[in-house]
Formats: C-alpha cells, sequence, structure tokens
C-alpha cells in the first residue's frame, strides 16, 4: 500500500494516533477523497460536498461550477494539517473536525471539514468539506 500522509494526532488526554492516507481505491484512501469529493467521477444517492477545485461537476445531468479556491494537490497537505490541528468529534469518535481557513488555508472557502478512519487497516477512508463560503453540496 503506498501511503502519501502520515500524522500523529495527539488526542487532548495526551494519547497519541498515527494515521495514514494511502492512494487507496475508489472506496477509502486518497483516490476515493479526489474522485468522490474534487471531481466528481464517484457518485451516490446521497448528498455530496465537493471542494473548490474549479471545473464542474454533473449529477443527475445537471452542472454544478465549483469555485477555483484550492488545486487538488493542496487536499492532501489539508488532510495532514487537519490530523494534526483538528479535533475529535465527541459524536463521531471516527472523524476529526478542522477548520482549514483558520490554519493556513485562508483562501479555501472551507470553515470545516471532516477527516474519518473508520479502520485501523485501511487509514484514512474519507475526508471532505462541510461547510464554507465556497464548498459546494450536490444533492443526492
Amino acid at each position: 500500500m503506498e501511503t502519501t500522509v502520515v500524522a500523529r494526532e495527539v488526542r487532548s488526554d495526551g494519547t497519541t494516533n498515527v494515521l495514514w492516507l494511502s492512494k487507496g481505491t475508489d472506496e477509502y484512501g486518497q483516490q476515493h477523497i479526489i474522485k468522490r469529493h474534487a471531481t466528481g467521477e464517484i457518485t451516490r444517492d446521497v448528498d455530496t460536498d465537493f471542494y473548490p477545485v474549479g471545473g464542474t461537476v454533473e449529477k443527475s445531468g445537471t452542472q454544478h461550477s465549483l469555485p477555483n479556491n484550492i488545486d487538488i494537490s493542496e487536499i492532501d497537505d489539508m488532510i495532514y494539517a487537519g490530523i494534526k490541528q483538528g479535533t475529535r468529534d465527541p459524536n463521531d469518535p471516527a472523524a476529526l473536525v478542522y477548520n482549514p481557513s483558520n490554519h493556513g488555508f485562508e483562501q479555501s472557502g472551507i470553515t470545516e471539514m471532516r477527516i474519518v478512519s473508520f479502520s485501523t487497516e485501511e487509514g484514512i477512508t474519507t475526508a471532505y468539506p462541510v461547510d464554507g463560503p465556497d464548498v459546494v453540496t450536490v444533492p443526492g
């Protein structure tokens, strides 16, 4: 498994956790994140939030324009920073919550993103923007 990002999360109780982002597949990792939340190549019958990487995504015959605030290559950097600076969601222990706009990605237009790791064998399952003026949510 080729890994692109490795970081140590330091939890509020002082314990640490190593998380990584593998190249992955269409189901998890970097490939899943890019195809589902940046380019729209993977679609699901649920709402999908997109990184503001420019271009358009199509779902159910409708084109949705994405703001052009970040380059796709910056998504890995945001995930790395989110592992280091994010906080665990108290309602979802598999998820870290992170505000990129407050930590070096002011231009991103993303005020909240989630980094989710369901499996210690697969590393990070997904990471996606949740809120911000330039996050586009495409209805399922």
